[in-house]
């Protein structure tokens, strides 16, 4: 991608550009869609074993990549994603759905990356517990970066990539009323993550590309 369009070809009959029909797409800009799904259950030491399912989708376009100057060059990206989820135990359970909004930034110069990414989000869970049905609405934002650099050997066919990732998360559940008609109000949760991350990366022939990390 880096050198698309740049070369001139003295062979008439060989192609000025790729395309996605040559097995390499060097189009870094579209539209794209994720879904997700989570399962697990978790049996605690002398309780209940919770069952927790999860799943949502992400809808979201990137920007080509912007050359400035000083070799940097930057893409833009803009998302909106649904979220829901449920957990369930002995007879009590939570539901929640709700939706978030986001952009990211990502800069490249040579073999240095980093991105940044603001979200917003809101959700509301229902509760249906042995007191009663309540409803917790809940508000969410954040705000993350993540910068790394490749170290290439034998040609870029394997690399090395430190990273560290850094976030803040806010979270705050509403006042509300419980099953009891009793109000329940709480502290907004503030959470920083700081993640240190190496990353072995192979680059097989045709695009096969296990990591380990």
């Amino acid at each position: 991608e880096e050198m698309m369009n740049k070369y001139a070809a003295s062979n008439v009959n060989a192609p000025m550009t790729y395309s996605e029909k040559d097995g390499i797409n060097y189009n870094s800009k579209g539209l794209w869609n994720r879904a997700y799904a989570t399962f697990e259950n978790v049996p605690f030491h002398n309780g209940p074993r919770v069952n927790n399912v999860g799943y949502g989708n992400f809808f979201g376009g990137d920007m080509g990549k912007k050359e400035l100057s000083n070799g940097w060059k930057r893409q833009f990206s803009a998302y909106i994603g649904y979220n829901g989820s449920t957990q369930d135990y002995t007879r009590q359970s939570i539901d929640q759905n709700g939706g978030n909004i986001g952009l990211t930034e990502v800069w490249y110069k040579n073999n240095f990356f980093t991105g940044l990414t603001l979200n917003v989000g809101a959700n509301v869970a229902q509760a249906s517990t042995d007191i009663g049905r309540e409803n917790i609405p809940m508000l969410m934002a954040g705000l993350a970066s993540k910068s790394g650099y490749n170290f290439e050997f034998k040609n870029g066919k394997f690399i090395i990539q430190p990273s560290l990732l850094l976030s803040y998360t806010f979270v705050h559940s509403f006042s509300h009323e419980n099953g009891r008609g009793s109000h329940i109000g709480s502290s907004p949760l503030n959470a920083i993550q700081v993640v240190p991350g190496l990353k072995f990366i192979f680059n097989l022939p045709k695009g096969w590309q296990p990591y380990l990390g």
